[in-house]
């Protein structure tokens, strides 16, 4: 990600994951049904949800194959 950030191929900014266990703890107490609202430093949280590293990827890159079909920022929302 930082190669890409460094390449422009990141849209907006790129921020570390580094503080993000309490995010990951957080999204293994919830339920099937339970909904997250993505932001920052929230990687962890998402594939602990079962997004996939590509949409996470396409997202930050503002790719059609997004899931938001590259209509939207960094921030991932799930349907």
């Amino acid at each position: 990600m930082v190669r890409l950030f460094r390449q422009n191929k990141i849209v907006g900014g790129l921020y570390p994951v580094w503080p993000g266990s309490d995010l990951v703890g957080t999204a293994y107490a919830l339920g099937p049904g339970d909904w997250i609202a993505p932001m920052i430093r929230n990687i962890g949280a998402l594939l602990v949800r079962g997004f996939k590293p590509r949409d996470i990827l396409t997202q930050h890159m503002a790719r059609y194959t997004s899931p938001t079909l590259g209509k939207d920022g960094p921030a991932i929302s799930a349907n």
